[in-house]
C-alpha cells in the first residue's frame, strides 16, 4: 500500500515553519502542492493532509510578512 509521504514533510514543514522561520513554511507549501499532484495519482490518499500543510504553510508566510512590514514602517518611522 504506497503512502503519501510528501504529505508528512510538508505537514512537518508547515508546522516547524510556524514556530520558527518563515523558510519552513515556504518549503511547506511547495511540498503540499507536490504531495496533493502525488495524492491525484494515489486515489486520494494524504490529500486532507497535504492541503492541512499548504494552509498551515500560507498562514505561517502571512503572518511573518506581516510581522515584517509592521517592523519595517516602525523602524522607517524613527
Amino acid at each position: 500500500m504506497p503512502k503519501n509521504q510528501w504529505a508528512v514533510a510538508a505537514l512537518a514543514l508547515s508546522i516547524l515553519g510556524l514556530v520558527t522561520l518563515a523558510v519552513p513554511s515556504v518549503a511547506g507549501v511547495i511540498f503540499g502542492h507536490l504531495a496533493l499532484w502525488r495524492a491525484n495519482h494515489l486515489n486520494g490518499k494524504g490529500r486532507a493532509v497535504s492541503i492541512t500543510a499548504m494552509i498551515l504553510g500560507y498562514v505561517g508566510i502571512s503572518i511573518y510578512a506581516t510581522i515584517f512590514i509592521l517592523w519595517s514602517l516602525l523602524l522607517w518611522n524613527f
